[in-house]
């Protein structure tokens, strides 16, 4: 993994830009970016399908050698629904996974020219830990030509997190600066620490919203006493994959859906735990169809399809999983003592990006 710290250095331009999903706004129409003299060469995709959803990122490479975002939008799938570590993906799952990633797929090529055999896309918790999982992988790459398609381990999985949550922190502040990442999935989350300059250690629990929600949460309007319930039952079940100690003194850092989504819903990137209750009462006591127009607020359709929340089916999963998201945070944040959240405008697709782009100079 040396090569990505290695590679990241001389990208640092291209990770200092704004919010995705202000970058996604305030990027380039796809017809005028296709109307200008650039190549469509200098379009790179990346995918990061985890247990719950699927997100493509699609960048520019402009002519200063920054990265634009021009895309960013995530599907639904469902992927890791119903499924514990050492069971197999069923049928239907991977099916609604593959359409998915055929969908988004078949956007990098006709709105981008970006070929399959080029969008790097990385697996995770679900896929790893099934027992089919190598298998639905290597029909991901044959059928769909998605041939840079890998699992990550979730010590690599923490890696790579950890590089794409710091990376807009590369351009400022000290060599020394501490930092803690956090990636909250539907499958599992990671911990991370390091420096702004390099990664020092990591690793991965086996637990996330699809969990929580099939054993503690399930469908519908929920009452303070079951999420207190969930509360008592993940400080038994969901440690935390490094050490308190390593933590101590660090800037925790936030990325992933829920963390994205609470940046966007608020409007600001540095999230209280108060603010994140809030949420979860205010969620729970609602319906799932009722939570929908709460999510969608007034966001913009750029913004809602960077979350996940733009087609009816793909928010109202959301919004099933959504106070199950906000319980795991809370959870990890009380056991990390920590009262606030910054979440990162960057992630692993960017990571991706960039050693796309390194491999095409």
């Amino acid at each position: 993994m040396g090569h990505v710290e290695q590679m990241l250095g001389p990208l640092r331009r291209g990770f200092a830009a704004g919010l995705i999903f202000a970058a996604a706004c305030r990027g380039p129409a796809v017809s005028e970016t296709l109307a200008s003299s650039a190549s469509k060469s200098s379009y790179f995709a990346a995918i990061d399908m985890g247990s719950s959803g699927a997100k493509m990122l699609v960048q520019q490479r402009s002519t200063d050698g920054s990265m634009v975002t021009v895309k960013d939008v995530r599907l639904s799938t469902r992927l890791g629904e119903g499924v514990a570590s050492g069971e197999s993906i069923p049928t239907a799952n991977q099916d609604r996974t593959l359409a998915a990633i055929q969908s988004l797929v078949t956007t990098a090529h006709e709105e981008f020219g970006i070929d399959p055999g080029s969008v790097a896309l990385i697996a995770t918790a679900v896929t790893r830990n099934a027992t089919n999982g190598r298998d639905f992988l290597a029909k991901i790459q044959h059928d769909l030509g998605v041939v840079r398609a890998r699992i990550l381990t979730g010590a690599e999985e923490a890696h790579y997190g950890y590089l794409g949550a710091i990376a807009k922190f590369r351009s400022v502040g000290h060599a020394d600066d501490r930092y803690a990442t956090l990636d909250l999935g539907g499958g599992s989350f990671q911990l991370a620490v390091g420096t702004r300059d390099a990664f020092a250690s990591g690793g991965s629990t086996q637990i996330g919203s699809n969990q929580i929600v099939t054993k503690w949460l399930p469908e519908g309007s929920l009452t303070a006493a079951q999420f207190q319930a969930c509360d008592l039952a993940l400080e038994a079940q969901a440690p935390m994959p490094l050490a308190p100690d390593l933590l101590r003194g660090t800037r925790l850092v936030g990325t992933g859906s829920i963390s994205k989504f609470l940046a966007a819903d608020l409007g600001h990137p540095l999230i209280a735990a108060s603010e994140i209750q809030a949420l979860r009462s205010t969620l729970g006591a609602l319906a799932p169809k009722s939570r929908v127009p709460l999510l969608r607020g007034t966001k913009s359709p750029e913004v809602l399809a960077a979350l996940g929340l733009a087609s009816d089916a793909d928010a109202l999963d959301y919004a099933i999983k959504a106070p199950a998201s906000a319980t795991l945070l809370l959870h990890i944040m009380k056991d990390l003592a920590v009262k606030e959240m910054t979440v990162s405008d960057t992630d692993v697709r960017h990571v991706l990006i960039a050693e796309l782009a390194v491999a095409k100079k």
